[in-house]
């Protein structure tokens, strides 16, 4: 117990109440009629899927409780009410789950103090040499679920169920396909020391190292996003001769110790809903185009 209380308020995790002052909003009353149902739906394939023995062996790898999140800063948050709210839709599970939002500056600090003594100065080198806030916020969240295990969700979410699906098993990652090219990196759960996760950060890394110039439309999906996160998840999996597709929609089939993949319309329309900011008039596509493609 002292050591949650060490990791919560002494590395820079801002505590519920200080995220309760700094970001000034109240937490909605977001009704779910069918939360519960999905949890229980998704609970039972997951339970035919894991045997006892599977589960108890495989203890190392519990979720903990915690969500993390981030954007620009507190400021930016209290000027855009549709992330704000998209926001609360995760912090009204608060106390049951810890919320820990982190804003740029803060993400910034946690890789300097946090990753360096893990993977070594490069992965700070790195993450500062990044062009877009996008692209370093994608790295931050494969480390700080790597360091302290929880769901990651993009500000922009909806969360639109029970999170604790997110957390109840034991297993290495918990994801959905977000089509049948990708597996989703804007809402997953992991816990501490992912063997998964810790491919997909030296996936990545290896991948911006050799990168001269950062250019293209679909760089920042091949370095840092779905597509580096989708590649690491299956490099771990052809290492360790579990298969994979090429349709990602069939990883829902997986619901044990390794991966627990939800299915694609279970968790796109009941689950989690994604608002896609990114694509508005101030969101980081444009800071692409502007940046990657001119």
């Amino acid at each position: 117990m002292e050591s949650e209380k060490h990791v919560t308020f002494d590395i820079g995790i801002l505590p519920e109440e200080t995220v309760e002052q700094m970001v000034k909003l109240e937490i909605q009353d977001i009704q779910n009629p069918n939360e519960d149902e999905v949890g229980d739906e998704v609970g039972d394939e997951v339970k035919e899927s894991m045997v006892e023995d599977e589960v108890d062996e495989n203890a190392q790898y519990n979720i903990p409780n915690r969500i993390f999140q981030t954007h620009k800063s507190i400021q930016y948050i209290q000027l855009n009410p549709k992330i704000g709210s998209a926001i609360n839709s995760w912090r009204r599970f608060v106390p049951t789950f810890g919320y820990h939002f982190y804003t740029n500056q803060m993400c910034d600090e946690f890789m300097r103090k946090e990753m360096i003594p893990i993977f070594g100065e490069i992965i700070y080198q790195i993450y500062q040499r990044l062009p877009l806030n996008v692209m370093r916020a994608d790295l931050w969240r494969y480390c700080v679920i790597y360091k302290y295990g929880g769901i990651y969700s993009d500000a922009d979410t909806i969360c639109q169920c029970d999170p604790r699906i997110f957390t109840r098993y034991p297993t290495m990652l918990v994801c959905a396909p977000e089509n049948n090219v990708h597996l989703c990196n804007w809402t997953f759960a992991a816990p501490a020391g992912s063997p998964i996760l810790k491919q997909i950060i030296e996936l990545s890394l290896e991948r911006i190292t050799a990168v001269r110039d950062f250019k293209g439309e679909h760089i920042v999906h091949f370095l840092t996003g779905p597509g580096v996160f989708t590649d690491g998840i299956e490099k771990y999996f052809s290492i360790n001769d579990i298969d994979t597709f090429t349709n990602k929609l069939r990883y829902a089939v997986y619901k044990n110790p390794t991966i627990i993949c939800f299915k694609h319309n279970i968790f796109h329309i009941r689950m989690v809903k994604h608002l896609f900011a990114g694509s508005d008039k101030n969101g980081w596509t444009n800071e692409r185009d502007l940046l990657l493609l001119s």
